[in-house]
């Protein structure tokens, strides 16, 4: 660390400016990396039969967003109930 606090003196124009060094040392300890995003298989197409679209690594479904069925989330409250 001496070499680097000479070289900051150096840079600074030396002693007596009233820089202090621990200003300009400032961070955070190494952390681990995020897990990587999960992908599923290259060059996947749309499985309906009139689509060509070409599907993202990251696409889970096996249909584009234009023929993957409509879900509707529950919102609050319950479940309907099936008509009988």
């Amino acid at each position: 660390m001496p070499e680097a606090r000479d070289a900051f003196l150096e840079a600074s124009g030396g002693r007596g400016k009233g820089v202090n060094m621990n200003d300009y040392m400032k961070g955070s300890h190494p952390r681990e990396l995020p897990r990587p995003n999960r992908t599923f298989e290259e060059g996947r197409v749309c499985a309906d039969e009139s689509c060509q679209t070409r599907l993202s690594v990251y696409n889970r479904s096996a249909m584009c967003w234009q023929h993957t069925p409509v879900k509707f989330p529950f919102v609050r409250g319950q479940r309907k109930r099936k008509a009988a």
